[in-house]
């Protein structure tokens, strides 16, 4: 199990797909698990030593995506109730939008796409 989820591991960074990977702690500390269970029917050398590499790499993960995983605090100079900061940008009709275009009384929800390289 923790091997099929490292080889998945592999799989998305060389297909460069950037979600976050549950599946890999999980999959360790489950194989972890299984080890530890199968060395309750037969102690050996390479099932401890498996054993203690598979619960190193599932803290290392869980370590890894609790303390990496989260974003910190924003302190950016957009808070809510207060205003933008001037600005001056081309709307993909090329025509020009600024912050006073804001100021008319519509709602309205600003997206900034920063693409994908």
């Amino acid at each position: 199990m923790a091997v099929v989820a490292v080889g998945l591991l592999a799989l998305q960074w060389s297909l460069k797909i950037l979600i976050v990977p549950w599946y890999v702690p999980i999959g360790t500390a489950f194989g972890a698990m299984l080890v530890l269970w199968s060395l309750t029917r037969r102690v050996g050398v390479i099932r401890i030593i498996v054993l203690v590499l598979l619960i190193g790499v599932a803290g290392f993960t869980w370590f890894t995506l609790a303390v990496g995983g989260k974003l910190p605090q924003y302190t950016g100079p957009l808070q809510a109730g207060k205003k933008l900061p001037p600005f001056r940008t081309t709307l993909a009709d090329g025509s020009s939008f600024t912050q006073s275009d804001l100021e008319d009384g519509q709602r309205r929800a600003l997206t900034f796409f920063r693409g994908r390289w």
